[in-house]
């Protein structure tokens, strides 16, 4: 496909991107997370728009994600220089297994409890669902901004469309296991662009222009940017699946408790490998791509 037929494309991304979260229930009834754009394509774009984003303001005044973690006034950020003397031992090591667990909970994402500086090796905790991996020697910034996330994204969104589809089946959902995993990719797509924007957004409404710091900053990001884009997140989800599957939002609640029951079971089978490998072996994939 020639580039300018590509283009052509953008303003079809940003209407179903603005679709779904606006009337979640409306993108699903009209098939708009399927055609004129397929699933891929609407994925792929929403990963390029967020790199675009995150790459232009990395261009004007460096990473967002490290220029909040310092001014939370938390472990501070070194250079990259002083960070490799210090913790010679730490930069070079794999990616390694550090433990899996189980809890009753639901939901996806990524976690690094050590607190250490976006740019230093630390353990990772990534959730499926009911499990957790942890993994050690993962750096945050690569994870979230240096091209691991779009696979990463993709392996998130294969391990939901397969802990859901069954549960939905169990409460006659009627979709296809393929229109399941459709809108599971764009589901996942449009909320990393969602996020990302809104977290540029507030890095420089609240760190560059307010220039907040502290407590007062970790408050205003959670009040102003993490509940209200979370709850926009849940609510497309439970509004565009409940549409897919042609059931009711109490009926969605129970697929929902139910998918993390089958998360527990599908997540070490095909999540755990899979995370490791996209890890341990970021270095090869990323030269051969």
């Amino acid at each position: 496909m020639a580039a300018t037929d590509l283009l052509k494309r953008v303003p079809d991304v940003g209407r179903n991107a603005l679709l779904f979260y606006r009337r979640p229930r409306e993108f699903v009834a009209t098939s708009a997370f399927r055609s004129p754009l397929t699933a891929k394509e609407q994925f792929v774009w929403s990963i390029a728009f967020t790199e675009l984003i995150v790459g232009l303001y990395s261009l004007a005044a460096g990473s967002p994600m490290a220029r909040l973690w310092e001014a939370t006034g938390l472990p501070q950020a070194v250079s990259a220089d002083a960070s490799a003397h210090s913790r010679p031992a730490e930069r070079d090591a794999p990616v390694t297994f550090a433990g899996i667990s189980w809890e009753f909970r639901i939901g996806a994402g990524v976690k690094f409890p050590e607190l250490l500086p976006v740019s230093e090796p630390q353990r990772a905790q990534f959730q499926v669902g009911a499990v957790e991996v942890d993994l050690n020697n993962v750096v945050p910034l690569n994870v979230v901004e240096k091209g691991s996330q779009k696979f990463l994204l993709a392996l998130y969104a294969l391990v939901t469309a397969l802990c859901i589809y069954p549960v939905a089946r169990v409460f006659r959902g009627r979709a296809s296991f393929g229109d399941s995993l459709r809108l599971t990719f764009v589901f996942y797509g449009f909320s990393y662009l969602l996020l990302e924007i809104v977290a540029v957004a507030a890095v420089i409404a609240f760190v560059d222009v307010i220039r907040l710091r502290g407590l007062s900053l970790i408050l205003a990001w959670f009040l102003g940017v993490v509940l209200p884009s979370f709850g926009v997140v849940l609510r497309g989800f439970f509004s565009g699946f409940s549409e897919l599957y042609a059931i009711t939002k109490k009926q969605m609640a129970l697929v929902v408790i139910g998918t993390t029951i089958s998360s527990s079971i599908v997540s070490p089978i095909v999540f755990l490998p899979l995370l490791f490998l996209l890890l341990r072996f970021e270095p090869l994939w990323k030269l051969l791509l």
